[in-house]
């Protein structure tokens, strides 16, 4: 099994502080599935704005490619063209509009094996910028970087170097980045049922600058509740329950802690569809 992508060094502690929160606007997703195709429809409106995306995906699992299709209503196209192997995986995508005017494209070439786990990124529309992203794990540890990389120019215009403790029952992950930006996030599953996560942002040049939040999820009959709450009193509750088979309905609401008189910032619902 080889380490987790760059991306995913904090993934646990992120997913209880970020996901299935529902209080920005409301959200309709219909998703179906058979043998190798996969459709899926999304509505969102958000402070009196309406945005919807469609797309589809289709994969034949003995040449491992996949094609995914998308259009959202601003007209804008996006194919994705996958090609998925053991220990490699890479993937060309672009960015369209109905006119047949490439706005963007990227060429993805992912390798993995029981130690590495490596991922470059190459812009079409400009060759010269390069994206790599590395990790490297030995036990219940992975370390790793993400380099932006100018060749035109010869500079490196961005980076983070990212550490993860794993043991069985919580994680632990550090990361700095070229902004002079620290973060430390901590995950713990603490039973079958509940589940912490608490991330703390400091910027080392104006250390009283630093902000924390910390949530908990608790999943119980199929049903989820969730809270969070950061260091300037603002909090979020959520309730996400199944209504029958493949339909559940999430929603969500934010407070302001600090401020009773106007405390009820925003509130969302989301319904998911899926057959």
């Amino acid at each position: 099994m080889s380490p987790i992508g760059f991306n995913d060094i904090s993934q646990r502690a992120s997913g209880v502080l970020g996901r299935d929160f529902f209080h920005n606007g409301g959200v309709v997703q219909v998703s179906t599935s058979a043998p190798g195709i996969n459709f899926n429809a999304r509505s969102a409106a958000n402070d009196g704005k309406l945005s919807m995306n469609v797309s589809g995906r289709c994969t034949d699992k003995a040449s491992g490619v996949s094609v995914t299709q998308s259009i959202s209503d601003k007209n804008q196209m996006n194919t994705k063209v996958e090609l998925n192997k053991p220990g490699l995986r890479s993937d060309v995508t672009a960015m369209w509009d109905s006119f047949g005017s490439v706005k963007s494209g990227k060429i993805t070439v992912n390798y993995t094996n029981a130690l590495l786990n490596s991922k470059w990124a190459f812009d079409l529309m400009n060759p010269a910028k390069v994206v790599s992203l590395l990790t490297l794990g030995h036990g219940k540890f992975v370390s790793g970087s993400q380099i932006h990389y100018d060749m035109a120019n010869n500079v490196l215009s961005k980076y983070a170097l990212a550490m993860g403790y794993y043991p069985s029952k919580y994680h632990v992950t550090f990361m700095i980045t070229d902004a002079q930006l620290l973060s430390m996030t901590l995950y713990q599953k603490v039973t079958s049922q509940l589940e912490v996560g608490a991330k703390s942002t400091i910027k080392l040049d104006k250390p009283s600058q630093n902000s924390i939040e910390i949530a908990a999820a608790i999943r119980q009959n199929d049903a989820q509740y969730k809270a969070k709450i950061n260091d300037i009193g603002l909090a979020c509750l959520s309730y996400k329950m199944p209504l029958r088979q493949g339909i559940s309905l999430g929603l969500g609401v934010s407070l302001d802690t600090l401020n009773p008189s106007d405390s009820f910032k925003k509130f969302g619902w989301s319904l998911a569809i899926s057959k």
